[in-house]
């Protein structure tokens, strides 16, 4: 009896070993047979994408005054604490 593989080709459902680099279907050959370069780059793109809002939106909280410097500062310092040393 011939044991099934419990892993299979993203792009065209051919059977995979473990520990497959690429797929043996002649028609396919992918490279990336378990999609797993596909995913990090879709993470890595959904990643920057939140990380330039981010940016646009602190710059439009910034330019409509939403958030001042002052405010910036009072929050740094109750953040970490920070007092002016005593003379």
């Amino acid at each position: 009896m011939q044991q099934r593989a419990s892993f299979s080709c993203v792009d065209c459902g051919n059977p995979l070993s473990r520990t497959a680099r690429e797929c043996g279907n002649p028609q396919c050959k992918s490279t990336d047979p378990f999609g797993k370069e596909r995913a990090l780059k879709r993470r890595q793109f959904i990643g920057g994408t939140i990380l330039v809002l981010a940016a646009l939106a602190f710059t439009a909280a910034l330019h409509f005054q939403i958030v001042t410097p002052q405010d910036i500062h009072d929050f740094l310092v109750g953040l970490f604490n920070m007092t002016k040393p005593q003379r």
